[in-house]
């Protein structure tokens, strides 16, 4: 390396350095100073790698211990001519060789300034990682050196640098030094831009996919939301069936209790049903024994209406006696009378003797009405005596009193039972005085009293029917 530098003259390495002062202004950062190191790094690069007159060997030790000492002395300027034309082919050159190499290490150094400041433990790995830059097809060769200026020293053919030139190249060496520690910085850190530009896509990649995943979170939480709407809705549907099915359960329960009512009830029907076709048949039986007993009493009206008759007269017979002064004794007992017609032996009086044939007379007409209805009524005689709906009661050869206490006592019970309707039997009146019923007026009277509507059939004016139900004002 040192041969190959020392090529270069004086004037070439004061032209250099002229050049890296003015590009190094007193603010540059640390920055700018790598880039250009880059750029001159480059330049030496494609100089250094020209094809020249191999560098003359150093001199023996003879050569040296006969030779005159470097003076310490610059070097002559060249003739102006020769200075004008070197100068004119060196700033050609530098120009194209800058051209060429500027545009790979600026873009190298915009890439550098906009990186972090490199770490210097990266800079060996980096620069065995770094790619040898391109050769520039159009690199010009540098110009050789027609001749060494005559302050160089010579000894015989050969000729040696002097010792500003060796300070010179010294200076350049620690630059292409410091430019390589550049390179080398700068391949870490585009190594590093690489990968960080690969972090970056992936970066973007993962951006990408982290607002993919928000759309899809924001959509699973709509859908979430609704979600939770349908599902709140769902609850209340469910407890809404929860209360049918509970108001329905006990519905049901009530519903089996009532069925279970029922079919005791049916039991009880049935049960009833079979009784009363039993009594249907006792009461077919007895009606047809009660119209035997009617045709009966039918036939014995006349002998109770004589029988009446005769008690009427009997009873006119012994008001006339009561009246009459007592001219005989009592009836003895064999006299043919009953024992109840005979007064007693100390009622001698003779009013207290009809009075208490009276009474004994009024007995005996209760007794005989209570037999007369007996007869005619045999459904109300007995334990199974009972009253039905349309029942009809006949109230024949009654007393005026008697019927109207049994038409009272009948209707009330009726009533109170639940029954609708009653059917009293009072005669057309063609047994009494001018044909005129004297019950049906009085019977009529006592159902009115008792609020219920009663009224004779157009059909049968000797019946009174009677809506025990239906009141009336």
């Amino acid at each position: 390396m040192l041969h190959q530098v020392t090529r270069c003259s004086a004037l070439e390495a004061r032209a250099i350095e002229r050049r890296v002062r003015l590009l190094l202004p007193t603010s540059m950062s640390f920055r700018g100073v790598i880039v250009v190191g880059a750029l001159i790094s480059a330049w030496l690069l494609a100089r250094d790698s020209g094809t020249g007159p191999d560098p003359p060997p150093p001199p023996s030790d003879s050569q040296q211990r006969h030779s005159e000492p470097y003076p310490s002395s610059r070097c002559p300027t060249p003739s102006p001519s020769t200075a004008a034309g070197t100068e004119r082919g060196r700033s050609s050159l530098d120009h194209q060789r800058s051209a060429e190499s500027s545009a790979p290490h600026a873009q190298q150094a915009r890439a550098y300034t906009d990186t972090p400041v490199f770490q210097p433990g990266h800079a060996q790995a980096a620069a065995q990682a770094m790619p040898t830059p391109p050769a520039s097809p159009a690199r010009l060769r540098r110009p050789q050196p027609s001749h060494y200026p005559a302050s160089a020293q010579t000894h015989g053919s050969s000729t040696y640098p002097t010792g500003n030139q060796i300070d010179d190249a010294t200076h350049i060496i620690a630059l292409q030094a410091q430019v390589r520690a550049g390179k080398d910085e700068i391949s870490a850190l585009e190594a590093k831009m690489s990968t960080l530009s690969m972090a970056m896509e992936r970066a973007d990649a993962d951006a990408a996919r982290v607002v993919v995943l928000r759309e899809e979170v924001r959509n699973s939480e709509l859908i979430i939301s609704s979600l939770d709407t349908k599902l709140d809705a769902l609850r209340s549907q469910a407890r809404t069936k929860d209360q049918i099915l509970s108001s329905t359960e006990a519905r049901v329960a009530q519903l089996s209790a009532a069925l279970e009512r029922a079919e005791a009830n049916a039991a009880r029907v049935y049960a009833l049903w079979t009784d009363a076709r039993g009594s249907d048949a006792i009461i077919y039986s007895l009606d047809s024994k009660l119209e035997a007993l009617r045709e009966q009493s039918r036939n014995k009206e006349e002998t109770i209406a004589s029988l009446e008759s005769r008690i009427v007269s009997l009873s006119a017979a012994l008001t006339k006696i009561d009246q009459r002064p007592q001219r005989r004794g009592p009836m003895s007992p064999n006299s043919g009378q009953c024992e109840r017609c005979t007064p007693p032996v100390h009622i001698t009086a003779g009013k207290a003797r009809g009075m208490w044939l009276r009474r004994q007379a009024e007995t005996l007409n209760d007794e005989a009405g209570k037999i007369l209805f007996d007869a005619h009524n045999p459904e109300l005689v007995g334990p199974r005596a009972r009253l039905r709906n349309e029942m009809r009661i006949d109230l024949h050869l009654q007393y005026r009193s008697a019927a109207v206490d049994y038409v009272k006592s009948y209707a009330t019970s009726a009533r109170a039972q639940g029954l609708n309707k009653l059917i009293f039997i009072v005669g057309k009146g063609l047994h009494s005085e001018d044909n005129i019923s004297k019950l049906r007026p009085l019977v009529l009277d006592a159902l009115k009293s008792l609020g219920m509507d009663a009224r004779s059939p157009e059909y049968n004016i000797g019946e009174i029917v009677v809506k025990l139900q239906s009141k009336v004002d």
